[in-house]
């Protein structure tokens, strides 16, 4: 991003310093999405076994001290089960996958999620995701732009005093923002790892991500 103050013509004497800041970042927030898939002989059993299970499943999850509005439906589909080696290809049932993500604060209550929704008869866990909150993010960056911002005016002092002259005012301000490994700052996550065995909790490691800012500033002379 570019920030402009005064503008600074071709002809003006300038000079430019960079700095950057690299910020080490733990997830303070984790996802994971349970999915369930019923069939039945009918549409209005399929619902109705679903409806059941998801119900029993959000209490549960309330009961653990979780927040509804943490609770989000990502996948409800109906679909027909066909008899494929019948000539007509007749309907046998219908089947319903319905997904369910749910975000916690607290990662000690990750593996009981996961108890609670293999005990209701969630068939399908996984996407266990780790990520950054809004606020920490913006922690981030102010953080990482005050120590970029104090190393680039440090570096452009040092230059000034080398090369012999005076700095001016600051003209022009460009910023940058990414992660080592290619990530977009305002996604901040990481995958878990995640290894499963009966009668086990499963180990999950929330890992960590970097954040790195670049600014350079540039500088009119006296």
């Amino acid at each position: 991003d570019l920030h402009s103050f005064p503008t600074r013509r071709s002809s003006d004497l300038w000079s430019s310093a960079q700095g950057e800041a690299t910020i080490t970042s733990v997830p303070d927030q984790v996802s994971i999405d349970l999915g369930l898939t019923t069939t039945a002989t009918n549409v209005q059993q399929v619902r109705t076994q679903a409806n059941q299970i998801m119900s029993s499943l959000n209490e549960k999850l309330l009961s653990l001290g979780l927040d509804k509005k943490n609770f989000k439906t990502t996948r409800y589909s109906l679909y027909p089960n066909y008899d494929w080696q019948s000539s007509n290809r007749r309907i046998t049932g219908y089947s319903l996958d319905t997904n369910l993500e749910v975000t916690m604060t607290d990662f000690e209550l990750l593996n009981q999620v996961i108890d609670t929704a293999s005990n209701l008869g969630i068939n399908r866990i996984g996407a266990v995701t780790f990520s950054t909150s809004t606020a920490k993010k913006n922690d981030l960056k102010n953080q990482a732009r005050a120590q970029a911002i104090e190393q680039a005016k440090s570096n452009a002092e040092q230059l000034a005093n080398l090369a012999g002259v005076r700095l001016g005012q600051i003209v022009n301000v460009y910023e940058s923002e990414d992660y080592p490994d290619g990530r977009d700052l305002m996604s901040l996550r990481n995958k878990a790892m995640v290894e499963m065995s009966a009668g086990e909790d499963a180990a999950i490691e929330a890992g960590q991500s970097e954040y790195l800012y670049r600014v350079n500033l540039e500088y009119a002379l006296q």
